[in-house]
């Protein structure tokens, strides 16, 4: 049974105007969940088959409160412009539980 304290990597798509964001895509991206960020490039973030896996160390899942938590997220483009979002609030564990964020 997945816990709060276990190590995870959560699949997380990332979607602008419903078209799915990929590397080629973007300068640079950060999500965040809970107060935890990760960036593409070189900072935690690695994209495969149309998903972001937002790697969650054990020590970072004991950080998170329980109960639902914040995600959101800004992504730099190539011409520079940068977006920001709100992603929906999440229950970690729930979602690991259940498979879906």
């Amino acid at each position: 049974m997945a816990m709060q304290g276990d190590a995870y990597l959560i699949p997380i798509v990332v979607r602008q105007n419903d078209v799915v964001i990929e590397p080629q895509m973007v300068e640079k991206l950060v999500l965040k969940i809970g107060n935890i960020a990760q960036f593409y490039p070189g900072g935690g973030l690695t994209y495969a088959e149309g998903q972001w896996y937002f790697s969650l160390s054990q020590e970072q899942s004991l950080l998170l409160p329980e109960g639902d938590v914040e995600t959101g997220g800004r992504l730099k483009l190539p011409c520079q412009a940068v977006v920001g979002f709100r992603g929906p609030d999440v229950n970690i564990r729930a979602a690991i539980l259940g498979g879906v964020i």
